[in-house]
């Protein structure tokens, strides 16, 4: 049976952590990142955060992480051209990720809404089913960002084929009172949160940080023109 990884953190939130470590000059103590970023080292979160920032290839190391090549390609690009190819090839870093892609996107199906993915999951994929949701529900976030800032790329398995990233399913269909969702857009971001558990909101937190220095560059950039 065939053993697949996937990450407990959207592709945003692994690239809030690379862009933390870059704040500490691109390499630090996970001790340090941690008490920037006001988390627990030895927190389940924080693992998360970090071990999916591995998992998408954006981070490497133990006790002391730096960034990847790949990850300096999103967070510091030359060009967005750069930045886009970069972050597709994150995105299907995760094995799982990467087979899932090769299903839907080549016969130019979509990918199914959150539920039936979870059922896929549990069923094709041997999910556990007690956390197949929450990585259904991780995967179509990652996938709603690549879509807001990716129109044409390519599968790092199949050479030279362009393709097009479809549109991930809301995550809002079939909305209740019940449910919160935080959508947050800019040039070249976009990402839909649910929030399900506190731990949710640290999601929220990093995206905002990440739109507030996107602002900050902005700013800058007219008042130099």
């Amino acid at each position: 049976m065939a053993r697949f990884e996937y990450p407990y953190a959207d592709l945003q939130t692994a690239i809030s952590i690379a862009e933390a470590v870059l704040r500490h000059g691109g390499k630090a103590q996970i001790e340090t990142l941690a008490d920037g970023l006001k988390m627990a080292v030895k927190g389940g979160a924080f693992q998360n955060k970090v071990n999916a920032a591995k998992s998408f290839g954006l981070l490497e190391g133990k006790k002391e992480v730096q960034l990847t090549n790949l990850a300096r390609r999103i967070v510091q690009p030359i060009n967005s051209t750069e930045h886009d190819e970069a972050l597709f090839e994150a995105f299907t870093k995760p094995s799982l990720y990467n087979k899932l892609w090769d299903r839907f996107v080549p016969n130019k199906m979509p990918f199914p809404g959150p539920q039936p993915l979870t059922n896929l999951l549990i069923r094709e994929y041997h999910i556990p089913q007690k956390i197949a949701d929450r990585i259904a529900g991780i995967f179509l976030r990652s996938v709603q960002m690549v879509s807001a800032t990716t129109t044409a790329t390519q599968s790092p398995t199949v050479t030279n084929e362009p393709r097009t990233v479809p549109e991930a399913p809301s995550e809002t269909q079939g909305w209740s009172p019940a449910i919160f969702v935080i959508s947050m857009q800019a040039p070249g971001f976009f990402t839909t949160v649910t929030i399900e558990s506190d731990e949710d909101w640290e999601t929220v937190n990093a995206a905002l940080a990440s739109l507030k220095r996107k602002w900050e560059a902005k700013k800058e950039i007219n008042s130099e023109t």
